[in-house]
């Protein structure tokens, strides 16, 4: 019988996925020229916010090297997949944010605009979504358990009470 799948669970584990693609999606500060060179992504510190909160997670889980090498190359193959449709994303709310303060842009040509990119948004998403599936089989039931639970510190704000209760340094 296949373990049931909760919300929590779910979303304990597209948050993992999320955190991992968000070093991968980091928006730097929108030059003026940026915009315009299609490469708004800083590869360097998108690699190194990767590199931490992978390291971070797991630790935290206490990840076996076969693990860390399975989810590794299950963010890579992701972050590769989802890295043209992030860019467009980000191109478009480039234009959207120009189209919101042009003063002959019709309600209408933002309403398209944020319709493109919301669409944009769930295709990514969904490729968020795919990988997290594919790490959760990864993960044993134990460090399934233990994310859901930090994710539900973080979700309730419980992970507050245990930082403002913790021994001075």
């Amino acid at each position: 019988m296949a373990p049931k799948i909760t919300k929590k669970l779910v979303l304990a584990a597209g948050l993992v996925v999320g955190l991992s693609l968000a070093g991968k999606i980091v928006l730097p500060a929108i030059a003026d020229g940026a915009a315009k060179t299609g490469d708004l992504i800083d590869r360097d510190f998108q690699d190194a916010c990767r590199r931490h909160i992978e390291r971070k997670f797991f630790e935290h889980i206490n990840a076996t090297d076969d693990q860390r090498t399975q989810i590794d190359k299950v963010v890579d193959s992701t972050v590769a997949e989802t890295y043209p449709l992030r860019e467009q994303l980000r191109e478009g709310l480039v234009q959207l944010n120009d189209l919101s303060a042009k003063d002959d842009t019709t309600d209408d040509q933002i309403l398209q605009k944020a319709h493109e990119l919301r669409a944009l948004h769930e295709q990514i998403a969904d490729k968020a979504l795919d990988a997290m599936l594919k790490i959760r089989k990864v993960m044993t039931s134990e460090q399934r358990k233990q994310v859901a639970g930090h994710i539900d510190n973080l979700l309730t704000g419980k992970w507050k009470h245990h930082r403002d209760n913790a021994a001075p340094d």
